[in-house]
């Protein structure tokens, strides 16, 4: 692929609306106005774009192509919520089953699905939140 898979992510429209920052790996998001709750820390909405959009990153470079070209949406999502988050948060997801298992039955059945764990840690690398993404994928019907 000769996009940047980070860019992919980026480019959602609401991803650049949060302002959300990454390279390579992983993503990032500092605590600016926009998306403060009322306690002067990260809005949980703000907290779940970045976990979700990082589970996107991570199956993207995961399946490669087979991810962009199939309909992938995010079919279920858990969060759980550690402690506040101030500052710049950082992500760090990996999936939680071979993407060769998942690029096997995505080829012999037209679907699949690919589960992702995502850690949300601030600078001093304690953990803020934890996410639990899955991801259905589904090859386009030829027409």
């Amino acid at each position: 692929m000769t996009l940047e898979l980070s860019e992919l992510v980026l480019g959602v429209p609401f991803n650049r609306h949060l302002r959300l920052e990454g390279a390579g790996e992983w993503l990032a998001l500092d605590l600016h106005d926009e998306v403060t709750n009322h306690l002067g820390t990260m809005h949980a909405g703000a907290l779940f774009t970045l976990g979700e959009a990082a589970s996107g990153l991570c199956a993207v470079r995961a399946l490669g192509g087979e991810f962009v070209e199939a309909r992938a949406v995010t079919r279920s999502a858990s969060i759980e919520f550690r402690r506040p988050a101030v500052g710049r948060i950082r992500t760090l997801a990996e999936p939680l089953q071979s993407a060769e298992e998942t690029l096997e039955l995505l080829e012999r059945e037209g679907r699949a699905s690919l589960d992702v764990a995502v850690k949300l840690l601030d600078r001093t690398d304690a953990e803020v939140a934890a996410l639990r993404i899955t991801w259905s994928l589904r090859r386009p019907r030829s027409t």
